[in-house]
Protein backbone atom coordinates (compact mmCIF):
# COMPACT_ATOMS: atom_id res chain seq x y z
CA UNK A 1 0.00 0.00 0.00
CA UNK A 2 1.40 3.39 -1.01
CA UNK A 3 0.83 5.85 1.88
CA UNK A 4 -2.19 8.07 1.36
CA UNK A 5 -0.11 11.16 2.10
CA UNK A 6 2.09 10.20 -0.86
CA UNK A 7 -0.43 9.28 -3.56
CA UNK A 8 -4.15 9.95 -3.37
CA UNK A 9 -6.59 8.55 -5.93
CA UNK A 10 -9.82 10.56 -6.11
CA UNK A 11 -12.67 8.67 -7.80
CA UNK A 12 -15.24 11.07 -9.27
CA UNK A 13 -18.98 10.36 -9.37
CA UNK A 14 -21.98 12.45 -10.48
CA UNK A 15 -22.92 13.07 -6.84
CA UNK A 16 -19.46 13.58 -5.35
CA UNK A 17 -16.09 11.92 -4.97
CA UNK A 18 -14.39 9.10 -3.05
CA UNK A 19 -10.75 9.15 -1.93
CA UNK A 20 -8.71 5.98 -1.80
CA UNK A 21 -5.05 4.94 -1.73
CA UNK A 22 -3.14 3.03 -4.39
CA UNK A 23 -1.71 -0.40 -3.62
CA UNK A 24 0.83 -0.07 -6.43
CA UNK A 25 1.73 2.31 -9.24
CA UNK A 26 3.31 2.19 -12.70
CA UNK A 27 3.29 4.45 -15.75
CA UNK A 28 0.38 2.31 -17.01
CA UNK A 29 -1.90 2.87 -13.99
CA UNK A 30 -2.46 1.59 -10.48
CA UNK A 31 -4.45 -0.77 -8.28
CA UNK A 32 -6.75 0.26 -5.44
CA UNK A 33 -9.19 -1.38 -3.01
CA UNK A 34 -12.76 -0.41 -2.18
CA UNK A 35 -15.22 -1.80 0.38
CA UNK A 36 -18.00 -3.85 -1.19
CA UNK A 37 -20.61 -1.10 -0.66
CA UNK A 38 -18.59 1.33 -2.80
CA UNK A 39 -17.33 -1.25 -5.30
CA UNK A 40 -20.84 -1.61 -6.70
CA UNK A 41 -20.73 2.01 -7.88
CA UNK A 42 -17.55 1.76 -9.93
CA UNK A 43 -19.46 1.84 -13.24
CA UNK A 44 -20.89 5.26 -12.36
CA UNK A 45 -17.47 6.96 -12.35
CA UNK A 46 -17.17 10.13 -14.42
CA UNK A 47 -13.43 10.50 -14.00
CA UNK A 48 -10.41 10.05 -11.77
CA UNK A 49 -7.86 12.47 -10.31
CA UNK A 50 -4.38 11.45 -9.14
CA UNK A 51 -2.60 13.58 -6.55
CA UNK A 52 1.12 12.81 -6.50
CA UNK A 53 2.80 14.04 -3.29
CA UNK A 54 6.53 13.47 -3.36
CA UNK A 55 9.09 15.39 -1.25
CA UNK A 56 9.72 17.49 -4.37
CA UNK A 57 6.16 18.85 -4.32
CA UNK A 58 2.60 18.02 -5.31
CA UNK A 59 1.21 17.51 -8.83
CA UNK A 60 -2.23 16.46 -10.04
CA UNK A 61 -3.54 14.70 -13.12
CA UNK A 62 -7.25 14.52 -13.98
CA UNK A 63 -8.38 11.67 -16.24
CA UNK A 64 -11.85 11.82 -17.81
CA UNK A 65 -13.82 8.56 -17.91
CA UNK A 66 -12.84 7.72 -21.48
CA UNK A 67 -9.12 7.97 -20.74
CA UNK A 68 -8.86 4.82 -18.61
CA UNK A 69 -10.26 1.35 -18.10
CA UNK A 70 -11.04 -0.41 -14.81
CA UNK A 71 -11.45 -4.11 -14.15
CA UNK A 72 -11.73 -6.30 -11.07
CA UNK A 73 -8.39 -7.88 -10.22
CA UNK A 74 -9.47 -9.80 -7.12
CA UNK A 75 -12.58 -10.13 -4.97
CA UNK A 76 -11.71 -10.16 -1.25
CA UNK A 77 -13.92 -10.59 1.84
CA UNK A 78 -15.78 -7.30 2.23
CA UNK A 79 -13.75 -5.46 -0.41
CA UNK A 80 -12.64 -5.58 -4.05
CA UNK A 81 -9.24 -4.95 -5.62
CA UNK A 82 -9.48 -2.98 -8.88
CA UNK A 83 -6.90 -2.36 -11.59
CA UNK A 84 -6.96 1.00 -13.43
CA UNK A 85 -5.03 1.26 -16.72
CA UNK A 86 -4.47 4.25 -18.97
CA UNK A 87 -2.48 5.29 -22.00
CA UNK A 88 -2.68 9.00 -21.12
CA UNK A 89 0.69 10.59 -21.90
CA UNK A 90 0.41 13.28 -19.20
CA UNK A 91 -0.35 10.62 -16.57
CA UNK A 92 2.66 8.57 -17.65
CA UNK A 93 4.90 11.64 -17.37
CA UNK A 94 3.53 12.57 -13.90
CA UNK A 95 3.82 8.98 -12.62
CA UNK A 96 7.40 8.65 -13.92
CA UNK A 97 8.43 11.95 -12.31
CA UNK A 98 6.83 10.88 -9.05
CA UNK A 99 8.62 7.52 -9.01
CA UNK A 100 11.97 9.18 -9.83
CA UNK A 101 11.45 11.67 -6.99
CA UNK A 102 10.60 8.90 -4.55
CA UNK A 103 13.66 6.91 -5.59
CA UNK A 104 15.93 9.94 -5.24
CA UNK A 105 14.41 11.66 -2.21
CA UNK A 106 12.99 8.84 -0.12
CA UNK A 107 9.82 8.26 1.87
CA UNK A 108 6.85 10.42 0.84
CA UNK A 109 6.02 11.73 4.28
CA UNK A 110 9.01 14.06 4.19
CA UNK A 111 9.78 17.00 6.44
CA UNK A 112 11.44 18.90 3.57
CA UNK A 113 10.62 22.56 3.20
CA UNK A 114 8.46 23.57 0.28
CA UNK A 115 5.24 25.32 -0.61
CA UNK A 116 3.02 22.34 0.27
CA UNK A 117 4.42 21.89 3.78
CA UNK A 118 3.47 23.97 6.83
CA UNK A 119 6.48 25.47 8.61
CA UNK A 120 5.95 24.03 12.10
CA UNK A 121 3.63 21.86 14.16
CA UNK A 122 1.89 25.06 15.24
CA UNK A 123 1.47 26.02 11.58
CA UNK A 124 0.15 22.57 10.67
CA UNK A 125 -2.34 22.62 13.55
CA UNK A 126 -3.53 26.13 12.73
CA UNK A 127 -4.12 25.06 9.14
CA UNK A 128 -6.06 21.96 10.25
CA UNK A 129 -8.16 23.99 12.71
CA UNK A 130 -8.76 27.00 10.46
CA UNK A 131 -12.28 28.42 10.68
CA UNK A 132 -13.33 26.57 13.85
CA UNK A 133 -16.24 28.29 15.63
CA UNK A 134 -18.50 27.08 18.45
CA UNK A 135 -21.50 28.17 20.51
CA UNK A 136 -20.82 29.42 24.01
CA UNK A 137 -22.29 26.26 25.56
CA UNK A 138 -19.85 23.96 23.72
CA UNK A 139 -18.80 21.19 26.12
CA UNK A 140 -21.24 22.29 28.85
CA UNK A 141 -21.46 19.78 31.70
CA UNK A 142 -18.14 18.09 30.81
CA UNK A 143 -14.95 18.55 32.80
CA UNK A 144 -11.82 19.72 30.97
CA UNK A 145 -8.48 17.97 31.42
CA UNK A 146 -5.28 19.28 29.84
CA UNK A 147 -2.75 16.77 28.52
CA UNK A 148 0.86 17.21 29.69
CA UNK A 149 2.53 14.96 27.12
CA UNK A 150 6.14 16.18 27.06
CA UNK A 151 8.68 18.10 29.15
CA UNK A 152 7.67 21.52 27.76
CA UNK A 153 4.11 20.86 28.96
CA UNK A 154 5.31 19.86 32.43
CA UNK A 155 7.41 23.02 32.68
CA UNK A 156 4.51 25.25 31.62
CA UNK A 157 2.22 23.63 34.18
CA UNK A 158 4.76 24.02 36.98
CA UNK A 159 5.26 27.76 36.35
CA UNK A 160 1.89 28.92 35.00
CA UNK A 161 -1.68 28.63 36.19
CA UNK A 162 -3.76 25.89 34.52
CA UNK A 163 -5.90 28.53 32.78
CA UNK A 164 -2.79 30.25 31.43
CA UNK A 165 -1.50 26.91 30.13
CA UNK A 166 -4.77 26.30 28.31
CA UNK A 167 -5.00 29.77 26.78
CA UNK A 168 -1.37 29.68 25.66
CA UNK A 169 -2.02 26.44 23.76
CA UNK A 170 -5.24 27.79 22.24
CA UNK A 171 -3.35 30.84 20.99
CA UNK A 172 -0.66 28.69 19.39
CA UNK A 173 -3.37 26.75 17.56
CA UNK A 174 -5.31 29.84 16.42
CA UNK A 175 -8.25 29.16 18.77
CA UNK A 176 -8.25 32.27 20.97
CA UNK A 177 -11.93 32.91 20.18
CA UNK A 178 -13.09 29.40 21.12
CA UNK A 179 -15.30 28.98 24.23
CA UNK A 180 -12.52 26.86 25.73
CA UNK A 181 -10.59 30.10 26.34
CA UNK A 182 -13.17 30.95 29.02
CA UNK A 183 -12.91 27.58 30.79
CA UNK A 184 -10.61 26.50 33.59
CA UNK A 185 -9.19 22.95 33.50
CA UNK A 186 -10.44 20.73 36.28
CA UNK A 187 -7.50 18.35 35.93
CA UNK A 188 -4.37 17.43 34.01
CA UNK A 189 -3.12 14.14 32.58
CA UNK A 190 0.66 13.73 32.79
CA UNK A 191 2.58 11.39 30.52
CA UNK A 192 2.75 10.46 26.87
CA UNK A 193 0.56 7.54 25.72
CA UNK A 194 2.64 6.96 22.58
CA UNK A 195 6.35 7.31 23.40
CA UNK A 196 7.75 5.65 26.57
CA UNK A 197 10.79 7.96 26.48
CA UNK A 198 8.49 10.87 27.38
CA UNK A 199 7.41 9.59 30.78
CA UNK A 200 7.92 11.95 33.74
CA UNK A 201 10.43 10.52 36.21
CA UNK A 202 9.60 10.15 39.89
CA UNK A 203 10.99 13.57 40.87
CA UNK A 204 9.02 15.34 38.14
CA UNK A 205 5.91 13.36 38.99
CA UNK A 206 6.15 14.46 42.62
CA UNK A 207 6.45 18.12 41.55
CA UNK A 208 3.40 17.77 39.28
CA UNK A 209 1.45 16.18 42.15
CA UNK A 210 2.37 19.02 44.47
CA UNK A 211 1.36 21.69 41.95
CA UNK A 212 -1.96 19.95 41.21
CA UNK A 213 -2.79 19.59 44.90
CA UNK A 214 -1.91 23.22 45.57
CA UNK A 215 -4.27 24.35 42.81
CA UNK A 216 -7.09 21.97 43.74
CA UNK A 217 -6.72 20.07 40.44
CA UNK A 218 -7.15 16.37 39.81
CA UNK A 219 -4.08 14.65 38.40
CA UNK A 220 -4.13 11.51 36.28
CA UNK A 221 -1.23 9.65 34.68
CA UNK A 222 -0.76 8.18 31.21
CA UNK A 223 1.56 5.35 30.19
CA UNK A 224 2.81 4.34 26.78
CA UNK A 225 3.22 0.57 26.28
CA UNK A 226 5.85 -0.55 28.79
CA UNK A 227 8.78 -2.65 27.59
CA UNK A 228 10.29 -5.48 29.64
CA UNK A 229 13.49 -3.55 30.38
CA UNK A 230 11.55 -0.56 31.79
CA UNK A 231 8.91 -2.52 33.68
CA UNK A 232 10.58 -2.60 37.12
CA UNK A 233 11.27 1.14 37.05
CA UNK A 234 7.69 2.00 35.98
CA UNK A 235 6.15 -0.25 38.63
CA UNK A 236 8.44 1.20 41.31
CA UNK A 237 7.50 4.78 40.37
CA UNK A 238 3.80 3.90 40.51
CA UNK A 239 3.93 1.76 43.63
CA UNK A 240 2.23 4.36 45.85
CA UNK A 241 0.28 6.15 43.10
CA UNK A 242 -3.38 6.70 43.91
CA UNK A 243 -4.17 8.68 40.74
CA UNK A 244 -6.07 7.34 37.74
CA UNK A 245 -3.61 5.65 35.37
CA UNK A 246 -4.33 5.39 31.66
CA UNK A 247 -2.78 2.13 30.44
CA UNK A 248 -2.00 1.18 26.85
CA UNK A 249 -0.83 -2.45 27.08
CA UNK A 250 -2.44 -5.52 28.61
CA UNK A 251 0.60 -6.71 30.55
CA UNK A 252 0.91 -3.50 32.54
CA UNK A 253 -2.85 -3.44 33.09
CA UNK A 254 -2.70 -6.85 34.78
CA UNK A 255 0.33 -5.90 36.89
CA UNK A 256 -1.30 -2.71 38.19
CA UNK A 257 -3.87 -4.67 40.13
CA UNK A 258 -5.80 -2.55 42.59
CA UNK A 259 -4.99 0.75 40.86
CA UNK A 260 -7.60 3.07 39.33
CA UNK A 261 -7.17 2.27 35.66
CA UNK A 262 -8.41 3.80 32.42
CA UNK A 263 -8.18 1.84 29.16
CA UNK A 264 -6.11 3.96 26.76
CA UNK A 265 -6.82 4.28 23.05
CA UNK A 266 -4.08 1.83 22.05
CA UNK A 267 -6.17 -0.83 23.80
CA UNK A 268 -9.63 0.65 23.27
CA UNK A 269 -9.30 0.52 19.51
CA UNK A 270 -11.53 2.41 17.08
CA UNK A 271 -11.74 2.35 13.30
CA UNK A 272 -10.23 5.71 12.38
CA UNK A 273 -8.58 7.04 9.27
CA UNK A 274 -8.72 10.50 7.64
CA UNK A 275 -9.39 8.72 4.33
CA UNK A 276 -12.74 7.31 5.50
CA UNK A 277 -15.77 8.89 3.88
CA UNK A 278 -18.85 9.48 5.99
CA UNK A 279 -20.60 6.63 4.17
CA UNK A 280 -17.79 4.24 5.08
CA UNK A 281 -17.53 5.55 8.63
CA UNK A 282 -21.24 4.87 9.24
CA UNK A 283 -20.47 1.15 8.89
CA UNK A 284 -17.74 1.35 11.54
CA UNK A 285 -19.52 3.01 14.45
CA UNK A 286 -19.02 0.07 16.79
CA UNK A 287 -15.92 -1.57 18.23
CA UNK A 288 -15.23 -4.36 20.70
CA UNK A 289 -16.31 -2.35 23.72
CA UNK A 290 -19.86 -2.25 22.33
CA UNK A 291 -20.15 -5.99 23.11
CA UNK A 292 -21.39 -6.98 26.58
CA UNK A 293 -18.98 -9.92 26.94
CA UNK A 294 -15.96 -7.80 26.11
CA UNK A 295 -17.13 -4.98 28.34
CA UNK A 296 -17.48 -7.47 31.21
CA UNK A 297 -13.88 -8.58 30.60
CA UNK A 298 -12.75 -4.94 30.60
CA UNK A 299 -14.34 -4.36 33.99
CA UNK A 300 -12.97 -7.61 35.41
CA UNK A 301 -9.48 -6.49 34.36
CA UNK A 302 -9.94 -3.49 36.63
CA UNK A 303 -10.66 -0.72 34.13
CA UNK A 304 -13.04 1.87 35.54
CA UNK A 305 -13.01 4.24 32.55
CA UNK A 306 -12.54 4.06 28.78
CA UNK A 307 -10.59 6.64 26.79
CA UNK A 308 -11.97 7.44 23.33
CA UNK A 309 -10.92 9.71 20.49
CA UNK A 310 -12.95 12.14 18.42
CA UNK A 311 -12.01 10.86 14.99
CA UNK A 312 -14.26 12.69 12.57
CA UNK A 313 -17.48 10.71 12.99
CA UNK A 314 -20.02 9.33 15.42
CA UNK A 315 -19.03 6.33 17.54
CA UNK A 316 -21.42 4.04 19.40
CA UNK A 317 -20.30 4.28 23.04
CA UNK A 318 -21.06 1.76 25.80
CA UNK A 319 -22.67 3.02 28.99
CA UNK A 320 -19.45 3.35 30.99
CA UNK A 321 -17.44 6.29 32.31
CA UNK A 322 -15.42 7.75 29.46
CA UNK A 323 -12.86 10.36 28.45
CA UNK A 324 -12.89 11.91 24.98
CA UNK A 325 -9.54 12.96 23.51
CA UNK A 326 -9.71 15.79 20.97
CA UNK A 327 -9.03 17.21 18.44
CA UNK A 328 -6.09 14.99 17.32
CA UNK A 329 -6.42 11.23 16.99
CA UNK A 330 -3.80 8.53 16.60
CA UNK A 331 -3.75 6.54 13.35
CA UNK A 332 -0.40 4.77 13.61
CA UNK A 333 2.22 4.34 16.36
CA UNK A 334 5.64 2.81 15.79
CA UNK A 335 7.96 1.10 18.23
CA UNK A 336 10.79 2.83 16.36
CA UNK A 337 11.14 6.60 16.03
CA UNK A 338 11.30 8.37 12.65
CA UNK A 339 11.93 11.78 14.27
CA UNK A 340 15.01 10.44 16.06
CA UNK A 341 16.20 8.90 12.79
CA UNK A 342 16.05 12.30 11.05
CA UNK A 343 17.76 14.00 13.98
CA UNK A 344 20.61 11.53 14.53
CA UNK A 345 21.05 9.94 11.08
CA UNK A 346 19.62 12.49 8.68
CA UNK A 347 17.24 9.93 7.18
CA UNK A 348 13.77 9.12 8.51
CA UNK A 349 13.99 5.68 6.94
CA UNK A 350 16.87 4.65 9.24
CA UNK A 351 14.68 4.46 12.31
CA UNK A 352 15.97 3.94 15.82
CA UNK A 353 14.35 2.46 18.92
CA UNK A 354 12.57 4.90 21.23
CA UNK A 355 14.81 6.29 23.98
CA UNK A 356 16.87 6.86 25.83
CA UNK A 357 17.54 9.83 23.55
CA UNK A 358 17.82 13.62 23.49
CA UNK A 359 14.09 13.90 22.75
CA UNK A 360 14.44 15.79 19.46
CA UNK A 361 10.65 15.62 19.13
CA UNK A 362 10.52 18.49 21.63
CA UNK A 363 11.48 20.70 18.67
CA UNK A 364 11.03 18.53 15.59
CA UNK A 365 7.87 17.41 13.78
CA UNK A 366 7.55 15.54 10.49
CA UNK A 367 4.99 17.38 8.39
CA UNK A 368 3.00 15.79 5.60
CA UNK A 369 1.92 17.62 2.44
CA UNK A 370 -0.94 20.08 2.78
CA UNK A 371 -4.29 18.44 2.25
CA UNK A 372 -3.23 15.00 3.52
CA UNK A 373 -4.90 15.65 6.88
CA UNK A 374 -2.11 14.05 8.91
CA UNK A 375 0.98 15.07 10.86
CA UNK A 376 3.74 13.04 12.57
CA UNK A 377 4.51 13.91 16.19
CA UNK A 378 6.83 11.85 18.38
CA UNK A 379 6.59 8.25 17.11
CA UNK A 380 2.96 8.60 16.00
CA UNK A 381 0.91 9.70 13.02
CA UNK A 382 -2.16 11.81 13.83
CA UNK A 383 -5.30 12.90 12.06
CA UNK A 384 -7.36 15.88 13.23
CA UNK A 385 -11.08 16.12 13.95
CA UNK A 386 -11.54 19.90 13.67
CA UNK A 387 -15.31 19.43 13.49
CA UNK A 388 -15.62 18.24 17.10
CA UNK A 389 -14.47 21.67 18.28
CA UNK A 390 -17.62 23.11 16.69
CA UNK A 391 -20.10 20.27 17.08
CA UNK A 392 -21.63 20.66 20.53
CA UNK A 393 -24.41 18.21 19.67
CA UNK A 394 -21.94 15.37 19.20
CA UNK A 395 -20.51 16.13 22.63
CA UNK A 396 -23.99 16.10 24.18
CA UNK A 397 -24.66 12.64 22.74
CA UNK A 398 -21.32 11.38 24.09
CA UNK A 399 -22.10 12.85 27.51
CA UNK A 400 -25.41 11.00 27.60
CA UNK A 401 -23.48 7.73 27.26
CA UNK A 402 -21.14 8.46 30.17
CA UNK A 403 -18.35 10.49 28.55
CA UNK A 404 -18.06 13.22 31.15
CA UNK A 405 -14.48 14.35 30.48
CA UNK A 406 -12.73 16.10 27.59
CA UNK A 407 -8.97 15.58 27.34
CA UNK A 408 -7.40 18.36 25.25
CA UNK A 409 -4.33 17.16 23.37
CA UNK A 410 -3.59 20.57 21.87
Amino acid sequence: MIPFASLCVLLLFPDGSLETAATDLSVLGCAFRLPSSDAERIGEMTGCEFRFRSPAGESRRLLPRGAFTIHVEKALPGRTLFRLETGDAAFRKAAAEYMRAMLALGEPSSAEDGPVFPDTMDGAAREMLRGVRADRDWGAGMEIYLELAEPADWEDFLFLSPGECLRRRLARRGLTGHPLAEREPGGVQAGNPWCPALRPDRATLDRLREKAARGGLRLSLSLAPVSEENLDLVLRDLEDADEEITVNDWGTALLLEGKKKTMGVLLNRQWKDPRLTQAQAALLRQNDACGEEYLRFVRETGFERLEWEACGRETDLPAMKGTLRLPFYQTNTSSRCPVRAVWERGDRGRQLPMGPCKAPCREETLLYPAGSGVVCRWNTLFGCDAGILSDGERLKRARERGVGRILLDL
